[in-house]
């Protein structure tokens, strides 16, 4: 039965909602409207549930970053500009660089902030 919502979902995701049919007028505009509105909502409701029924596990790996997931919040800016400093020399178009900052940003991030947070004192701020 669980799965029989996100059959539908999908379904009218592929299949496209009959509002995006109406091509112009108020009824289309608020049709169009409520749709994602509401489909954006039960997405996320969704991945809450799926994250709390199959990824709830505390391991190492769980443990390391919410560990350090506010010093990362933190620290984030300074990792990412660094990064996008060195990569702005690379000729690459916008969307590769984009990629590549992701990749190694994300790790990056969580790296810096579990040296930071290493560091006499700094535990007990970040």
């Amino acid at each position: 039965a669980r799965w029989a919502w996100v059959a539908a979902a999908a379904a009218v995701v592929v299949l496209g909602f009959p509002g995006y049919a109406l091509t112009s007028g108020l009824a289309a505009d608020v049709a169009i409207a409520a749709f994602e509105a509401v489909f954006a909502t039960s997405m996320v409701i969704g991945l809450v549930v799926l994250f709390r029924d199959h990824f709830a596990g505390h391991g190492w790996w769980a443990r390391f970053l919410s560990g350090n997931a506010f010093a990362a919040y933190v620290l984030h800016a300074v990792v990412l500009t660094a990064l996008g400093i060195v990569l702005s020399g690379l000729a690459a178009p916008a969307i590769v660089k984009a990629l590549i900052l992701g990749a190694l940003g994300v790790p990056l991030c969580w790296a810096f902030a579990a040296t930071v947070r290493a560091l006499p004192l700094a535990r007990k701020v970040l």
